[in-house]
């Protein structure tokens, strides 16, 4: 028998009834749990740290477990796992009693797990997991957040050629999405304490991308792996930041070694594309930095340039184009191509910069880089430090250099100044075949050698240093003991033949091994067999 109509209007209001108790009764449904994981930059031991954060959990026994491993290993499997913890219930170390949580996992890109398997990150995805703890059937609690932990493979990276080398680099591991789709940064150069922030101050620089829009980009494929050479890296460049700030690097200085690395593009936060790849240079450095980024290719003329009388002053004008337009501006200067920033070392020296007040010592840069001077030079002159300079017999130049001691060498330029009775000599030609002869290192650390040519001296300076004892035969574990470890590497220009002093600035009571050579400036490079010196330790 059907129901009435009025049996079912009855019916159903009851049950309306009962579902607006129901409602007005319910406890509220908890969100969904979430996970958000912030991760460190590699310390130098590998070390990662994850910082995960947690809303949504349900704050009742027995807690959760928060781990870290492989993304397909079986939740079952704890060996499977590098690291866990276990955050019990409401409590302010573990799930709150609001649902939240925070904590930090120390991680490693590659371990063993439990049964012996190896596993590596950058090849496999990894993942940090929250699961309800004590073996609890409750998969409302589980949730899976990947994390990258990429790397990079370079060749080669050991005694590269410090005047010039080509590095390969590989990646595998490097998120695609992160970093706002931006990608990273593949750079060459020390790593300071903000190696992140600003990314002129490298010799190299590569900007690594899923969606490349230049030339210059390389892609990141979708599988985060990537591959791109680093060519023509030297071991001494000269870098101009953003701020105009130029820094002479020299990457054989053990005070500022360099590296390989990989941080996120455009100053991003995200440190997990941050990888750190150690460079070692060996052999015997060329002549130094060559010219680093510009606003243009500085360059000058000179008229006259040849045939000037010997005797007597004469007033030449010289115009320059292509240089940077900022202070502290340039030192315009004639005399030997001393290679020094040291004004006292030629005959006459004009600063020009943008805020030149135009006088017989100085005069105005433009905006646009150019200016237009003048010289009173002659054949021959004393220079600051009592040296005869004579250049009928000596190459001379006029030259450009960055002004006020700046190490950018950059605004360098030269034109060689000939005058009468001599042929106007040739940029790079010595004087004399070069030579060197009655080196001395002094006890104190005054090094002392004669020239029989203008050239660059390079100083290269190891210490010896304890190890700690090897096992095994004798030789070996005394080999062990001590080590040469390069300390630092000076570079000088010497304007004419004969004696040279030079004050090392050495500790007391070490030891040294001291190299010595001399580059021509027709490139000829003589050497001295190195010297074991000990310093006499401070009275």
């Amino acid at each position: 028998m059907h129901p009435t109509r009025r049996t079912m209007r009855r019916l159903a209001g009851a049950l309306a009834v009962v579902a607006a108790v129901l409602a007005a009764t319910a406890t509220p449904a908890l969100a969904a749990p979430a996970v958000a994981v912030t991760q460190s930059a590699p310390a130098d031991d590998g070390v990662v740290r994850l910082s995960v954060t947690g809303a949504g959990f349900a704050a009742t026994p027995p807690g959760i477990y928060v781990m870290f491993g492989r993304e397909d290993a079986p939740i079952s499997s704890q060996g499977a796992f590098q690291t866990a913890q276990y955050l019990p219930a409401s409590s302010d170390t573990g799930a709150r009693a609001d649902g939240t949580f925070a904590t930090t996992l120390e991680v490693r890109r590659a371990w063993t797990e439990g049964d012996g398997r190896e596993t590596d990150c950058a090849v496999e995805r990894c993942a940090v997991f929250t699961v309800k703890a004590d073996g609890v059937p409750d998969r409302t609690q589980d949730t899976v957040t990947p994390i990258f932990l990429p790397a990079l493979a370079a060749t080669p990276v050991a005694d590269l050629d410090p005047d010039e080398a080509d590095i390969h680099t590989e990646g595998e591991g490097f998120d695609p999405a992160a970093n706002g789709g931006n990608g990273f940064y593949v750079a060459f150069g020390p790593r300071g304490p903000n190696y992140h922030v600003d990314a002129s101050r490298y010799q190299k620089v590569v900007q690594v991308t899923p969606n490349p829009v230049t030339p210059t980009m390389v892609k990141l494929q979708a599988d985060g792996s990537f591959a791109l050479d680093l060519a023509a890296v030297k071991a001494q460049y000269a870098v101009t930041a953003r701020d105009g700030t130029v820094t002479e690097v020299d990457c054989t200085d053990e005070a500022t070694p360099c590296q390989i690395l990989t941080f996120a593009a455009r100053g991003g936060a995200y440190r997990g594309f941050d990888t750190f790849t150690p460079v070692t240079f060996g052999g015997d450095l060329g002549p130094g930095p060559g010219p680093g980024p510009g606003p243009g290719t500085p360059a000058i003329s000179v008229s006259p340039s040849s045939g000037l009388s010997p005797f007597g002053a004469t007033t030449i004008a010289v115009t320059g184009s292509g240089f940077r337009p900022a202070e502290p501006g340039i030192y315009v200067a004639f005399g030997p191509a001393a290679g020094t920033t040291n004004a006292g070392a030629y005959q006459t020296t004009k600063w020009v910069h943008p805020g030149a007040a135009p006088s017989a010592t100085q005069d105005v840069l433009s905006s646009t880089g150019t200016f237009s001077t003048t010289l009173t030079i002659g054949a021959a002159y004393t220079h600051g430090s009592g040296n005869r300079v004579d250049c009928t017999a000596l190459a001379c130049f006029v030259q450009t250099f960055a002004a006020h001691g700046s190490p950018d060498r950059t605004q360098d330029t030269a034109v060689a100044v000939g005058f009468a009775g001599a042929a106007p000599p040739a940029a790079g030609a010595p004087v004399a075949a070069l030579a060197m002869s009655k080196l001395r290192i002094g006890a104190r650390g005054r090094l002392r050698l004669v020239l029989t040519a203008p050239g660059r001296v390079t100083v290269k300076i190891a210490r010896r240093v304890k190890g700690r004892a090897a096992s095994g035969p004798a030789s070996v574990a005394k080999r062990a003991r001590t080590r040469w470890v390069r300390a630092k590497t000076i570079r000088f220009d010497v304007a004419q033949a004969g004696p040279v002093a030079r004050t090392l600035r050495l500790r007391r009571g070490e030891r040294y091994r001291i190299a010595v050579s001399v580059r021509g400036r027709d490139g000829a490079v003589v050497r001295a067999k190195p010297r074991v010196v000990r310093l006499r330790a401070a009275r």
